[in-house]
């Protein structure tokens, strides 16, 4: 497993910085960029399945793709508190 999620890293970091080299995306260290967006698709994916009776895909979905799209875009791979 971890060889397959180690190559499925890779792969992401090769994407992004494709994209940065296209002006798609903005950010200085494509591998915490894609280590942090993994990160979020995988807790969001684990609370969509854990909560699969409600409607918690739906009401976050979005706003966890606007979030990770916004990282992507702008390079912010700062933590910080509030939203």
């Amino acid at each position: 497993m971890k060889q397959v999620y180690d190559k499925r890293t890779i792969e992401l970091v090769s994407e992004v910085q494709s994209a940065i080299d296209n002006g798609e995306i903005s950010t200085s260290n494509p591998e915490k960029m894609t280590a942090l967006v993994m990160a979020l698709f995988e807790g969001f994916s684990f609370m969509a399945n854990l909560r699969a009776e409600d409607s918690y895909f739906e009401e976050f979905g979005e706003y966890f793709y606007q979030k990770a799209w916004s990282m992507l875009s702008t390079g912010d791979t700062t933590i910080s508190s509030g939203n």
